[in-house]
């Protein structure tokens, strides 16, 4: 018998461990690269990321400022779903 998953509850990565091996990568200049890089990294996370771990990997500080849009934009596609985490934060998976 399996076992629905609660993922109101699930734990994010801790704020060091999600950028820890990350590095600085440029921001893809298209909109469907930058929807790609954004799905890439969420499926690519064990657990729900925050905004501040999706920009982190970023050089570009235009991505912080697009990184909202594209998360709402893929959660509307079912690509992206956004949880509350115990600190109150908003953090997704993919």
């Amino acid at each position: 018998q399996a076992l629905d998953a609660d993922f109101d509850t699930e734990k994010p990565l801790s704020k060091k461990k999600q950028t820890k091996s990350a590095q600085q990568i440029p921001w893809p200049r298209t909109l469907p690269e930058q929807i790609s890089a954004i799905a890439q990294a969420l499926s690519a996370s064990p657990a729900p990321l925050t905004l501040l771990a999706l920009q982190a990997p970023f050089k570009s500080p235009s991505a912080a400022k697009k990184i909202p849009l594209l998360l709402q934009t893929l959660e509307a596609l079912g690509r992206a779903q956004s949880t509350t985490t115990e600190s109150g934060e908003t953090a997704w998976r993919g």
